[in-house]
């Protein structure tokens, strides 16, 4: 929910074998066994992806303001980025496990 309570949407992989939802990297046991190296190097680059957006939200939130979309503002975008960092914690490389006492927190 973002600071107007209205849903987000997930951001959209690349490739339709591989979601991404709530923190979550989910594909299938298909998509893993016939490409191997593309669900490890959309995983490592998610988690690239997400580690640098924590790291710098007031720089991700001027990208985005500047090349994508002004339809929120900077305060509901800067609220976003505080909340999914609430989400995920303190460490990214931890995207996409699914740990009981995570989801619990």
């Amino acid at each position: 929910m973002n600071s107007s309570a209205r849903p987000t949407a997930p951001s959209r992989p690349p490739h339709p074998a591989i979601d991404f939802y709530g923190g979550q990297l989910c594909t299938s046991e298909a998509e893993v066994k016939a490409h191997p190296d593309r669900v490890a190097a959309f995983r490592a680059a998610s988690v690239k992806r997400l580690a640098y957006a924590l790291a710098h939200k007031q720089a991700t939130v001027d990208l985005i303001l500047r090349s994508y979309s002004a339809k929120k503002s900077l305060e509901a975008l800067l609220f976003e980025a505080e909340q999914t960092e609430m989400l995920v914690g303190q460490d990214p490389d931890r995207i996409g496990e699914q740990d009981p006492a995570r989801w619990r927190s």
